[in-house]
């Protein structure tokens, strides 16, 4: 399983980050940003939001896992506690997937448009 993280810059983040290498090299899961299976973020609702907008073409083929390194978070799974639960179940095929819808905007000024997802 190919496995990247995005990660906000908190000492708390850079932990949770470490805490996920660690539990990959344990199941043979390998880092890999170009074409992973699975994308952790790591931070607040934020970060959700920009790990969906930098993998944008590739939300038909990646799944998102959120560990919440703030004190509140819509979007987050699980805590830094869950990690190793969550390595045991993607070994054993055992997360349970829930889908997020996003929404599209588009500013327009005059001849330019630039669509968005929120």
């Amino acid at each position: 399983m190919q496995i990247s993280i995005f990660a906000t810059s908190s000492n708390k983040a850079e932990y949770i980050k470490s805490l996920i290498v660690n539990e990959c090299f344990k199941y043979g899961f390998t880092i890999n940003d170009e074409n992973p299976d699975i994308i952790f973020y790591i931070g607040g609702d934020g970060t959700f939001l920009r790990a969906v907008q930098n993998n944008i073409d590739r939300l038909d083929s990646v799944k998102f896992i959120g560990i919440n390194s703030g004190t509140l978070g819509y979007f987050y799974d699980a805590d830094c506690n869950d990690v190793q639960d969550i390595f045991t179940r993607l070994n054993n095929d055992a997360l349970i997937e829930n889908e997020i819808p996003l929404l599209m905007g588009r500013a327009i000024k005059g001849e330019e448009s630039v669509e968005f997802y929120a």
